[in-house]
């Protein structure tokens, strides 16, 4: 895949040469960079689901935190939850690795 560039406005990126000689006087030229000058070439990665259905988070703080101790009752009191997401895609075949 090929991405191109284009601002709005090319003249909103330019690159701008100022030179001055030995007594001070100055002179600018520039050119304008804002339109199909930087290219982004890149075969990523293809992204895909294979498990449609995530997994559930539910997060109830009616119970104060850490109040429930025996393992089995509802709500838990839980200040935060977590779920692993990877299994829901692949890069194409390979397995996602979110680095844990």
């Amino acid at each position: 895949d090929s991405e191109g560039l284009t601002l709005a406005n090319a003249a909103d990126l330019k690159v701008v040469q100022t030179v001055t000689d030995a007594d001070g006087d100055q002179d600018t030229a520039s050119i304008n960079l804002g339109a199909n000058v930087f290219f982004i070439e890149d075969d990523g990665p293809d992204a895909k689901v294979i498990n449609g259905t995530p997994d559930t988070l539910t997060l109830d703080e009616t119970r104060p935190e850490g109040s429930e101790t025996d393992g089995n009752s509802s709500p838990a009191g839980l200040a935060s939850t977590t779920a692993n997401f990877a299994d829901n895609f692949t890069d194409g075949g390979n397995p996602v690795d979110y680095g844990t």
